[in-house]
């Protein structure tokens, strides 16, 4: 009963935003110029205001003429003096704090956060999350596991101490987020675990000792797919902890955790029962839905590289809906699901959105009442976090629309590796790896192509690990992997001109989901939005992963 109430009491705080946001789409083009002026006024006095007259600016089309389109090296300037002068650099109000970008395909950067540009966010998740109460009702029968993650080190570009990161998805909800907690799952005082191995052994405990599960938010679904596997790997010793009302991890979490650590026999009996039948029928399906009958919806990223890993969690939790995310990036939100549309909306209340045409010029761009259906644009943004016209690198496709808003899916992330000219990009590859695999009829638990910079000429390594094949077969799909990549131009005139060599297989011997996670962890990201790709611009993973090159030597099966 306390937790239904306080769902009601949440949803009832978010319906304002909900209900502007659906009763102004015919005005959105009116409110996304308000919002520009909005923060070019507050932002006037700054370095880079002064800089691009923002006092003289009086609509989007002055905003596009004194401004250029950026990228992120381009902030870097401002970002490393942020604060040394009274009226800062990008933004006048103070920055609370710095959070890491995935950096899915390369190191992530550190995005200064203000009160404004946490509002912004709250516009849009709000709207989002008060459909979901809306819509689904069911998902306010019982508690919620929304992200958490453990904390990582940063160092922020000033050098200077302030926090770096939100380590839950609370956090981006401003006020309301404290009251969140109140049903959520897990909590809070675990993203204090420094240990990964013991984060993992105490989110599938809470995960487990929930009965009443009734929503999961997480942003990669490869994330939720290793907890899950990690709840079946120590299934055994969890519900032993949680029928004596123990936790088998380090003293420090021990210490941590003690007074929410309590014995629930009658959920381990349970659970016992529920697993034993498992081990008899063995469908992990079956299983979950057991452990968590009232679980009404899971949501996680489902486009772009995350796609597969999405397609799985969806047959794992067969027995309750899933669904995709939108694009919510670290700069900011730009779109979010509505119950019942084929894709998700624009985030029209949030910041001030542009779109460039893919392959076309900055001064292409056009807002949201230009783009067309079926086409596909980058995305520009401008938000209260001082990035101005900021490339964040996304490539979306048009849908359609709600009613006059567009409806947005994320295809990739406009990026390229580019070490000497080859300019390969994450959905070529993709396409190169998928297609080898095929024709071996292969299914690597992990596989993905990434640069080696050697003392002599670089090359790219296909890492793979998949015991089912022999050095042969892998040999043989990494030459196909080479012959593939000879198709696009740049790749090939590369390898003509000798500045790269073909493609080495390297097999990785085990835990090749772990490593690749850790590395991307130690570098800053939060675990929870670490997802696998198929191309990676990071070097010298070979030092990372444990296992072997193939060459001729080894190459004898």
């Amino acid at each position: 009963m306390i937790s239904r109430t306080l769902h009601r009491f949440i949803a009832i705080l978010m319906k304002k935003r909900h209900d502007f946001f659906i009763s102004h789409i015919s005005s959105a083009e009116d409110i996304q110029e308000k919002i520009l002026l909005h923060i070019l006024k507050a932002n006037k006095s700054t370095r880079f205001g002064k800089e691009h007259h923002f006092e003289e600016i009086r609509n989007a089309g002055d905003y596009k003429k004194k401004v250029p389109v950026r990228t992120w090296e381009d902030f870097l300037p401002y970002l490393n003096k942020e604060g040394e002068d009274k009226n800062g650099e990008l933004v006048s109000e103070p920055v609370l704090l710095y959070e890491p970008t995935s950096g899915s395909s390369s190191p992530s950067k550190l995005v200064p956060y203000t009160s404004r540009l946490k509002h912004e966010f709250t516009a849009g998740i709000h709207t989002w999350i008060y459909d979901l109460y809306k819509n689904i009702k069911d998902i306010k029968r019982g508690t919620h596991y929304w992200s958490i993650s453990p904390p990582a080190i940063h160092h922020t570009p000033t050098g200077r101490k302030k926090k770096a990161g939100f380590n839950e998805d609370s956090e981006y909800l401003g006020p309301l987020g404290s009251l969140m907690r109140r049903v959520f799952a897990i909590p809070s005082r675990i993203k204090k675990i420094s240990v990964m191995k013991d984060f993992l052994y105490t989110s599938a405990y809470f995960l487990m000792r929930s009965s009443d599960l009734s929503l999961i938010s997480v942003w990669s679904p490869d994330y939720l797919l290793r907890l899950l596997n990690f709840c079946m790997q120590n299934a055994e010793a969890i519900i032993r902890d949680i029928h004596d009302g123990t936790l088998s991890t380090g003293n420090e979490t021990l210490r941590l955790l003690k007074s929410v650590i309590k014995p629930d026999r009658e959920r381990s009996r349970y659970l016992d029962k529920i697993l034993e039948e498992f081990q008899n029928h063995g469908d992990e399906s079956v299983l979950f839905a057991f452990w968590w009958p009232n679980l009404a919806l899971v949501s996680a990223w489902e486009d772009g590289a995350s796609e597969a890993g999405a397609e799985l969690l969806k047959k794992k939790l067969s027995h309750t809906r899933f669904q995709g995310k939108g694009l919510l990036a670290t700069e900011g939100i730009i779109s979010f699901p509505l119950t019942g549309l084929k894709a998700p909306v624009c985030a029209y209340t949030s910041h001030f959105l542009e779109f460039i045409p893919a392959g076309g010029r900055p001064e292409d761009a056009v807002c949201l009442r230009e783009v067309e259906t079926g086409r596909l644009y980058s995305v520009v943004m401008t938000t209260g976090g001082g990035l101005y016209r900021y490339a964040i690198g996304d490539i979306v496709r048009i849908e359609g629309r709600f009613r006059e808003l567009p409806l947005l899916r994320f295809i990739v992330r406009d990026s390229v590796s580019d070490m000497v000219g080859e300019k390969l990009s994450e959905p070529f590859v993709r396409e190169v790896l998928e297609t080898a695999c095929r024709s071996f009829s292969a299914t690597p638990d992990f596989l993905f192509l990434a640069p080696v910079r050697n003392t002599g000429i670089s090359n790219y390594v296909l890492f793979i690990e998949d015991k089912n094949l022999s050095f042969k077969v892998i040999k043989q799909l990494a030459n196909l992997v080479e012959k593939n990549l000879r198709d696009n131009y740049h790749y090939d005139y590369a390898i003509r001109l000798g500045q790269l060599n073909r493609v080495k297989a390297y097999q990785i011997s085990s835990n090749a989901a772990e490593i690749f996670t850790q590395r991307l962890s130690d570098e800053g990201m939060n675990t929870g939005s670490i997802k696998r790709m198929f191309l990676d611009k990071r070097f010298s993973w070979d030092q990372y992963f444990t296992g072997e090159y193939i060459t001729d030597e080894n190459n004898t099966d």
